[in-house]
């Protein structure tokens, strides 16, 4: 017929009507733009093949023998597995009570009799086009379903999760705002100090002066967005150990040096001292960085102004133990156990006497447990705390000629002395 396209369409269309005729017509209509065509010449032919081959459209009549088009419309849509098809009336009862029932019975439109082909064309791709929509829709809808029921499944994981990441419902809504003083502090005195500097008459050792103080905020506000950064990826289950060979040298003297200014300000002594076998170990280099800047700031912390603070590295057996004294306040054998938790400060209250958000020492024993080590701590309260960490020894998980200084990575293509 003219106009008619052919299109890739597979869609099931069955025709419900006792004129053998109009079927007939209709049928090579439909077929030759595309669809295939399913017939019956009445209502209880049609709720079978309905049933059966589950048709994604119903061209319907009304008046038949035996069931009608409203009471085959309600058998579909009182089915579970055939309420979703479509139904289109196609009818010569053009009386508007007709058409209201059509739609009650569950009819999606109503096409009368006698009809041009074109129209039926276009409201069928319509409403194929819908039933599509619709069962995307579905298949969305089922897919967020089976998310939603895998996310309940783990729900035991996730509140484990949340354990970990909290003490108390108080303790998370304090760390917000805990935490947004630890950022907004430095950020406020790198952007004030940064309006300062650009005074053009301030003489060269003022600015000077300026210019290390913005370097000091910047390093501090950079060590409160690596904590919190990896308490994040360690909670998503990343950051799996990259093992390499690590100059043991380097690495700490790159974690005090990024302390050094604390450490002047409070005038303290930072004495490190190194085993002789122990130059070149087989661990993760920036997780041991992040874990020794963890346990000197907190040594710094909560050290009195002017004290000693000591770091001992050194080989046992097949471990390498790293341990940092200081002469602070001390912990009590009652608050050990809490000092690894999250977002968890000794001092917690309406005010605090020190900084940190409390992810240090988790963010310590988290890291050190992913190198398969563990962490310990003997304190007295008054007289100073020593912290121990024993990280395994491990074969390199990355190139063997993979060599670690402070942090970063160089890869020898031939091996080399070192």
């Amino acid at each position: 017929m003219p106009g008619v396209t052919v299109t890739n369409m597979t869609e099931k269309i069955l025709i419900v009507d006792d004129e053998p005729l109009l079927r007939e017509h209709l049928r090579a209509f439909l077929e030759k733009i595309g669809f295939e065509v399913l017939e019956a010449a009445h209502g209880e032919a049609g709720l079978d093949i309905c049933f059966r081959e589950h048709p994604d459209l119903v061209l319907l009549d009304i008046s038949m023998p035996g069931k009608n088009g409203f009471e085959l419309c309600r058998s579909l849509k009182a089915h579970p597995e055939a309420r979703d098809i479509p139904v289109l009336f196609l009818s010569g009862l053009m009386e508007t009570q007709d058409k209201l029932e059509a739609f009650a019975a569950g009819g999606v439109d109503y096409v009368g009799k006698p009809f041009h082909f074109e129209e039926v064309r276009a409201r069928v791709l319509t409403h194929l086009e819908l039933q599509r929509q619709r069962r995307q829709l579905q298949a969305s809808q089922k897919h967020l379903e089976e998310a939603l029921a895998e996310v309940r499944s783990d729900q035991h994981l996730l509140l484990e999760v949340n354990e970990r990441l909290s003490q108390s419902k108080t303790i998370q809504s304090h760390f917000i705002d805990h935490m947004r003083n630890e950022l907004n502090d430095p950020l406020g005195a790198i952007l004030g100090l940064a309006d300062e500097i650009g005074d053009p008459r301030l003489p060269t050792e003022q600015t000077r002066a300026l210019a290390n103080r913005i370097k000091a905020e910047a390093m501090r506000l950079d060590f409160q967005f690596r904590n919190i950064f990896c308490a994040a990826e360690l909670e998503a289950g990343e950051g799996a150990p990259a093992i390499a060979m690590v100059d043991l040298n380097s690495v700490i003297q790159d974690s005090a040096m990024a302390l050094h200014d604390l450490v002047a300000e409070k005038e303290q002594a930072l004495e490190i001292h190194v085993a002789q076998d122990a130059k070149w170990v087989p661990t993760d280099a920036a997780k041991l960085h992040l874990i020794l800047v963890n346990l000197l700031a907190n040594a710094i912390e909560f050290s009195p102004k002017g004290g000693l603070i000591e770091l001992w590295a050194q080989l046992q057996g097949d471990a390498l133990v790293i341990q940092v004294r200081d002469q602070g306040i001390g912990i009590s054998a009652a608050e050990v156990p809490t000092i690894f938790e999250r977002f968890r400060q000794l001092d917690e209250g309406q005010t605090r006497a020190h900084q940190g958000q409390g992810l240090g020492l988790p963010v310590v024993k988290a890291l050190v447990e992913l190198l398969d080590g563990e962490v310990a701590v003997a304190s007295e309260l008054l007289r100073g705390s020593t912290f121990t960490c024993r990280l395994p020894l491990c074969a390199p998980t990355i190139n063997p000629d993979t060599f670690a200084f402070d942090g970063n990575l160089v890869i020898f293509d031939e091996p080399r002395e070192l």
